[in-house]
């Protein structure tokens, strides 16, 4: 027989009232957004710190390029992961102008046959 605190009863199981769930759902689910957030921005300037170490501030590269580029650094090959150049782009255009670590990504005005053109430079 489990153990129980009234003499060998069982206790009666208290539930919480809906409303008190919906606060801590409320509120568990805004600390995960929170958590969430604070792990993307660590992503994120992990992986601007990765290219910044084998781009040189100035060089313009295109998505394609630094993939090509990653089979010869490992640790730029884990940074980008599975991504596919487009795939790539549209993560450094979400990247573009938001400083992470120092360094900032920029956007170049051209384009060439691999797509957007972009470049590293240092936050102020």
């Amino acid at each position: 027989m489990p153990a129980t605190e009234n003499g060998g009863r069982l206790s009666p199981t208290v539930f919480p009232r809906p409303d008190d769930l919906d606060v801590e759902i409320t509120r568990t689910e805004a600390h995960l957004a929170e958590l969430h957030q604070r792990r993307r921005a660590r992503d994120d300037a992990a992986f601007l710190l990765s290219v910044a170490r084998v781009v040189p501030a100035g060089v313009v590269f295109s998505a394609a390029e630094l993939i090509a580029h990653a089979a010869l650094d490992r640790a730029l090959g884990q940074a980008i992961g599975p991504r596919t150049p487009k795939q790539l782009g549209h993560y450094l255009r979400v990247l573009a102008q938001q400083p992470a670590a120092g360094v900032m990504l920029h956007r170049c005005d051209e384009r060439n046959n691999r797509g957007c053109m972009w470049s590293i430079g240092f936050a102020p």
